[in-house]
């Protein structure tokens, strides 16, 4: 496992190839639909259609990184015998043992919360599944004593 755990480039840039490819089918649709359009009251000019079947090719890969920015802000980071919640893969928000981790639950707005003994959460907003398959497994390994689902 490695030790830092979140959204990592290579999910981005596969999210954003995703996202290309649902903006190719966009623009596909919006080209079609202007290909079947039999209105005769047409006032777009030749660079309004362009810039709008821009737009609908360009708006899913926006969407998904102004989606990364915000989930991919905050990391968990495993330092020694504890884990630690990053922002900015950089300032350390919490930082809390390992020993003390009892329960792995998932999160109204984050992927995924980590309850410790003594009432402390660290939430983490963005893992894509397989990760999170991967984390909740290396954590069984540290903590054997500990069913986590």
């Amino acid at each position: 496992m490695p030790p830092v755990v979140g959204l990592t480039r290579a999910r981005v840039v596969e999210g954003l190839k995703v996202s290309v490819g649902i903006g190719f089918v966009a623009l596909a649709m919006g080209g079609l639909a202007l290909l079947l359009d039999d209105g005769k009251e047409r006032h777009a000019t030749g660079l309004d259609l362009f810039l709008s079947l821009l737009f609908l090719f360009v708006m899913p890969g926006v969407i998904w990184l102004l989606l990364v920015a915000i989930l991919g802000s905050v990391t968990l980071r495993f330092e020694g015998s504890a884990i630690e919640q990053v922002l900015w893969r950089r300032f350390v928000l919490k930082r809390r043992p390992i020993a003390a981790l009892y329960r792995i639950s998932p999160g109204s707005f984050s992927a995924m919360v980590l309850h410790f003994r003594g009432g402390g959460k660290m939430a983490l907003p963005g893992i894509h599944n397989d990760d999170q398959v991967r984390l909740v497994s290396f954590l069984q390994q540290l903590r054997p004593d500990v069913e986590f689902e």
